[in-house]
């Protein structure tokens, strides 16, 4: 669905006694690099013994403090995240 040659999935485990697969996908050619940075090492970093879904992780992505949009979504839908 997204025809670009920048994207880019990477693969990590998350969830201490799970090791759940988390997929990073991001486009090279849009994403900056102190922006990716952050978000590795948010995931690497997560204090959750079990990650069960994907929703487990928007806590623990998104800003500080009150937003009127998020910064942060999930879906299992490749048109919606597309």
């Amino acid at each position: 669905l997204v025809r670009s040659d920048g994207l880019r999935i990477e693969t990590m485990t998350g969830g201490a006694r799970t090791q759940t697969e988390i997929g990073l996908c991001y486009d090279a050619h849009l994403c900056p690099p102190e922006l990716l940075r952050h978000v590795r090492s948010r995931l690497q970093d997560l204090p959750l013994p079990f990650l069960l879904d994907s929703s487990y992780l928007t806590p623990f992505l998104g800003r500080g403090g009150f937003h009127f949009f998020s910064g942060t979504g999930y879906t299992e839908r490749p048109s919606c995240a597309a």
